[in-house]
Parts: structure tokens; C-alpha cells; sequence
């Protein structure tokens, strides 16, 4: 399959190639090799969604906005610039001279599961997407430099690593989420890495001892620059250089395919070398130079002898699971003395409605281990997701005994919130278990030190044991307007001042949410929420919170303060709390807290569960907690002889 000669673009429609038209096909292999792939329209019946992909040929800029086309117009190529899509499709054509957009971009608005063939299929015409941006006869990209950094990026997350990605991409975006793992600044000039301290790519951790680790096809593959100090190449004194990037390119394009082994004796001419040995590969250490030049070298080849293996990439391995692609590239591959794990990345099935927005990022992070959690801060601004239930309770041994470090860092005194977690975390309708926090002399501390204006959601928190001085909490310190749904916690919060069970100080919208467990402190304690300074804008409903609560000043049952937040439909138990008020929300006995009509307005059909006289509300998709004790014994005597 190829484009056609006019240099038009591709468009797929609900997992259909449209050779014309009119005339479609759903199986791949009934495509012909001399078949032309043009454009074609959706019809007004088609009120589906869609897959579109956008090839763009010999264009300097790219044509995406932020929309999906209701009817996928024709467009042609007049010399310098497209025509428009339709005005309500909110695409814009620029010329190549407009400095607006520089570069290349796909966008998939995906509309159902795709098959293996394809997924193969719209693997095999990324590919070719970058064949159309790469000259292969110069090894040059047919951008000006000054865009290099912008091509060269999407270009390795095109092809390298985790093959393709189904989503639209900006240079802000591609920063935040994928320039994390080992990243301490990054900048680029023309092809040559001057700056360059840490670079990782792709979703594999390649943690490494060189300076710049790429996941390629889920082997780290590294170089490092002549101003990164502290790798193996400065043992061959400072003179070290760096070739075209452009060259590992093709490099790694011609062997991703696995037709050949990825590391050779003929290896282009393109790693750092030395002064004495310019732009030379050693593919063994019987074959690295011996001259005296090198004398640290011999024992750092020595270290990384599995460099020197053969290792072929795997087949790509694409499977889908509760509407979750899931791209395996030699997932568990040790290499470079180093470890690449988790090499998998996950996409959502995301329903999108014709000429409805598209999400912001369709990438998420997969989180499956209490260490790729504490990860998160490395890139606060990611999108993740809990691909499982995840113990921590090995948490109580890191950090000299101060347990698992919270999320973000706010800095008060200089009023900046920059550092607190701007993503969204969804839990998947999974647990994390026994997180430990012993950090008695700092404040803001729980799972999340601070967030702001993001998303947390379906999440249960068990069994945590979080210590800290103030502002202490199971899941945020400081909640800055981001919006809380569908979670719980349990376990036993401690501190001095604006001890809460579920969050400390409070600025955002929560629903459906509940905490049960022990609360101590001595200033502003509650067993919901300590300082609720919400200014009427957002609102807490549909919550409660069951556990002692034991302080000196200012302790409430649900919230110790509260500025003009509006709670509703929220509730406490005053027996198990030894509290009788509560600056929000309504008391109720533990008897009262297990009857489904004390909760009112609260959904029981596709939110809650309740045994009634038996337990709290709790989540559908929770496993059945054990059965309450209702509190004194005249109340059980009562129950047994009903």
C-alpha cells in the first residue's frame, strides 16, 4: 500500500479504507498494492465516531486543530498550502513560511478497538510518515534547524520504542510526558547535543550509567555529549564528540524491524568517540582500542559486556483489555548493565463524537508498582493510571524509615504552587495498600503533598499510617481546585495542626468520597477535612467519614473549618468519632451511618453498595468489607433480639 503520486492525504474512517468516495473496505489484505488511498467523506449516517490520520507529503507545516471533522473534506495541494476543512471543523491551513506550527503532526480521534492487521496497518503508514519528513539520501530531516528539536522528538516516539502512539502531540505536551525518566534539562541545538545532561525516551525505564538512554525496541541504546561530565566517555579524556544524531536514526529505523541484529561490526560512523579514534564503534571489548589513551576504558567495556550481545527485537505484541491497547517491546531485556522494565505502553479506547473535541492527551502512564507511584514525581504533569492494586507496604523500610515521599512540593512562602501535581491520576477501580509516611517534622505531607487543578478518581487508599507535623492527610495536603470522585481511604493519620482523614486544607470540588480510620492531632482536627476554604465556588457532597477523632482546638467530626464551602448530603458518625459537631456536614449514630436512607440523594444503583445494619456505603466495584461493629453493646443486644 502506498500514497498516490498527487501527494494527497490518508483518511480512515471507522477502521475502513476508503479508496474513493464512496467505496470502502474493512479487511486490510483486500487493499491492492497498486490501490491510491484518497480522502473520502463520512456520510451524514455515519454519527459514529471516527479514526482519522493525516499524512501530510514535502509540507513543512502540519494542519491539525483542536476538532475532529464532522465530513472529512477533500483537500488538495495548490503548491504551497491546503485547502481548509469545513469552517465548523476548526482546522486552519498554513503556509510553510507561517511560524504558528513548525513541523509534523499525526492525530488519531480513535474510535473503536482496532484488530492486529490494523494496528499493523497504521503502524506500517507511520512509517511511512516518516520516510515523507526524512531524506534518506543525505540523512537529513526536511525541516530548517531551527525546528530540528521538534521533529527529532516526534520522530523517535513515532518509530522508536513503543512503535506508534494514538494521540496529538505538541512540544509542551512531549515534555511533560515523555522527556521524564533521568531528565535534568534538555536543550538542543541544530543536530548536535551541546546541553544535553539526561535523556530518556519511550516508556521503558532504561535507567543507565551512560548520559543519554533511549528505548529502542526495549534496549537502551545511549551516547552522551561532550558537556556531560561522569560517564564512561570521560575516562577517554574531554575530547569527546558527537555525530549527527540523524545517523542513530537511521540506524535504528533500519533494524527496528528486526529483519537483522541491532548492534554490528560494520556499525555506521556515528557514535562519540575520541580524538584518537574519531567517530569509531567498537562492537566488543576485544576490540576496543588498547593504546594509552584508554586505560580507565577496558574495565567500563568489561562492565557493559551484554552491549555487545545480539538481540533482535520482537514482534510487536498488541492486545486489548477492558478498552486498553497495550504495546509490548522486549519488555524484560537486560542490557548495558542496565534494566528495561515495564517497556509497555497502554491507550485508551477513547469515544469521541464527530465533530466533538478531542481529548487533550490520549497517552496515559501506566502505574504498576508502589516505586513507579513515587515516580510521578518526575513528571507531576502526566496523566496515569493504576493498572493494578499496588502494595506499599515495603514503604516502611525507604528512606532511613521516613516511608514513601509525597507527591509534589509546594512552596508557601514564596506563594508558588508550580511544583504540586497538575495531572490526573485514575485509579482503575484499584487500591493502594499499607503506604507508609513517618516524616514528624515536616508539613504537607500524605500521598499527594499538593495538587492542583487536575483530576484524582476511583481509588481506594488501605491501611496507610501517615505521620507529619501540619497538614497532614490520607490523600492531599493542599488541594488546589482539583476535583476528587469515586475514592476512599482507611487507616490512621497523625500530626499537630490540620490533621484530616482524607484531606487537610481544602479548595476544590469532592464527591463521592469517604475516609474510615483514626484521626490525631491537636489544632484544626477532623476526620474528613481540616480547613475547607472553598469560597462557594466548589462544593463537597455525597461523603462521610466513620473513625475516632481525638484533638484539643477546633476539632470537628467531619470539618474543623469551614469558609463558605457549600457541603451536602455529607456525614459523620458521632460515636465511633467521640464528636458531636462539625463545622459541615451532618452527625449521625453508627446505626444511622448503616441505613441506606440516611444518605440521601446518593446513588445505590451504579455508585453505592450498603449491607444495610451491617456496613457503611461502600463502591460497587469494592470488594465487601467486613462487618461493622455498631458500638455499644445495648445496640447489638438490640439487632440480635429485632
Amino acid at each position: 500500500t502506498h500514497l498516490g503520486d498527487d501527494n494527497s492525504d490518508k483518511v480512515i474512517i471507522k477502521g475502513q479504507l476508503c479508496l474513493n468516495d464512496e467505496e470502502c473496505i474493512s479487511n486490510w489484505s483486500e487493499f491492492k498494492e497498486n490501490d491510491i488511498l484518497k480522502p473520502s467523506y463520512l456520510s451524514e449516517k455515519d454519527k459514529n465516531y471516527e479514526i482519522v490520520i493525516f499524512l501530510f507529503k514535502d509540507i513543512q507545516t502540519c494542519i491539525v486543530g483542536d476538532k475532529c471533522t464532522k465530513n472529512c473534506q477533500k483537500i488538495y495541494k495548490d503548491g504551497k498550502t491546503f485547502m481548509k476543512f469545513e469552517d465548523n471543523a476548526n482546522f486552519k491551513a498554513l503556509k510553510p513560511s507561517d511560524k504558528t506550527i513548525e513541523g509534523y503532526e499525526l492525530k488519531i480521534c480513535l474510535e473503536t478497538k482496532l484488530n492486529n492487521s490494523e494496528i499493523n496497518y497504521l503502524k506500517d503508514e507511520i512509517n511511512k510518515f516518516i520516510d515523507d519528513v526524512y531524506d534518506w539520501s543525505n540523512n537529513t530531516i526536511k525541516l530548517s534547524p531551527k525546528y530540528i528539536e521538534i521533529s527529532a522528538v516526534e520522530l523517535s516516539m513515532s518509530r522508536w520504542g513503543n512503535g506508534f502512539w494514538l494521540a496529538p502531540w505538541d512540544i509542551k505536551s512531549l515534555v511533560s510526558q515523555y522527556i521524564t525518566k533521568n531528565t535534568d534539562f534538555v536543550m538542543v541545538s541544530n543536530d548536535i547535543y551541546d546541553n544535553v545532561k539526561r535523556i530518556s525516551f519511550g516508556s521503558g525505564y532504561c535507567g543507565g550509567t551512560f548520559g543519554a538512554d533511549w528505548g529502542l525496541g526495549g534496549a537502551c541504546y545511549s551516547w552522551v555529549p561532550k558537556t556531560n561530565p561522569g560517564s564512561w566517555f570521560e575516562c577517554a579524556g574531554e575530547k569527546t564528540y558527537i555525530h549527527e544524531w540523524l545517523h542513530q536514526l537511521d540506524y535504528a529505523l533500519e533494524y527496528i524491524s528486526g529483519v537483522e541484529d541491532i548492534y554490528r561490526d560494520e556499525f555506521p560512523e556515528s557514535l562519540c568517540g575520541v580524538d584518537t579514534h574519531p567517530h569509531k564503534w567498537f562492537p566488543s571489548p576485544d576490540t576496543a582500542p588498547k593504546d594509552p589513551d584508554f586505560p580507565a576504558c577496558k574495565d567500563h567495556y568489561n562492565d557493559w559486556g551484554s552491549y555487545c550481545e545480539s538481540i533482535k527485537p520482537r514482534d510487536c505484541d498488541f492486545e486489548w483489555d477492558e478498552h486498553l491497547l497495550s504495546v509490548h517491546y522486549n519488555p524484560d531485556i537486560k542490557l548495558i548493565g542496565n534494566h528495561c522494565k515495564n517497556n509497555k505502553k497502554d491507550f485508551d479506547e477513547t469515544d469521541i463524537d464527530s465533530g466533538g473535541k478531542c481529548p487533550k492527551e490520549i497517552v496515559k502512564t501506566l502505574i504498576s508498582t508502589c516505586q513507579e507511584l513515587q515516580d510521578i514525581n518526575k513528571n507531576l504533569a502526566g496523566d496515569y493510571y493504576l493498572a493494578n492494586d499496588i502494595d506499599c507496604s515495603d514503604t516502611i523500610n525507604w528512606n532511613d524509615g521516613k516511608g514513601f515521599e509525597p507527591i509534589g512540593n509546594i512552596i508557601r512562602k514564596s506563594k508558588k504552587s508550580n511544583n504540586c501535581f497538575t495531572g490526573s491520576f485514575d485509579g482503575q477501580n484499584h487500591k493502594i495498600t499499607e503506604l507508609y509516611i513517618n516524616r514528624s517534622d515536616k508539613n504537607n505531607i500524605a500521598l499527594f503533598e499538593c495538587a492542583k487543578e487536575g483530576k484524582i478518581e476511583n481509588l481506594g487508599l488501605e491501611d496507610v499510617k501517615i505521620t507529619g507535623k501540619n497538614i497532614v492527610a490520607s490523600l492531599i495536603g493542599i488541594n488546589m481546585r482539583t476535583t476528587i470522585n469515586n475514592l476512599y481511604s482507611t487507616g490512621n493519620i497523625e500530626g499537630e495542626e490540620m490533621v484530616a482523614g482524607f484531606i487537610s486544607e481544602n479548595y476544590g470540588t469532592i464527591s463521592n468520597c469517604y475516609f474510615l480510620g483514626d484521626v490525631v492531632g491537636n489544632k484544626y482536627v477532623a476526620g474528613f477535612i481540616s480547613y475547607n476554604e472553598q469560597n462557594g465556588k466548589e462544593k463537597i457532597s455525597n461523603c462521610y467519614s466513620t473513625g475516632s477523632v481525638k484533638g484539643q482546638i477546633d476539632v470537628g467530626g467531619f470539618i474543623a473549618y469551614n469558609e463558605e464551602g457549600t457541603i451536602t448530603n455529607s456525614y459523620w458518625d458521632t460515636q465511633t468519632s467521640g464528636q458531636t459537631t462539625s463545622a459541615g456536614g451532618e452527625g449521625k449514630t453508627t446505626a444511622e451511618m448503616m441505613k441506606q436512607e440516611t444518605f440521601v440523594d446518593w446513588d445505590f444503583v451504579d455508585v453505592w453498595n450498603i449491607d444495610e445494619g451491617l456496613t457503611n456505603p461502600y463502591f460497587i466495584w469494592q470488594t465487601k468489607p467486613e462487618r461493622r461493629s455498631k458500638g455499644s453493646l445495648i445496640e447489638l443486644l438490640r439487632d440480635f433480639f429485632k
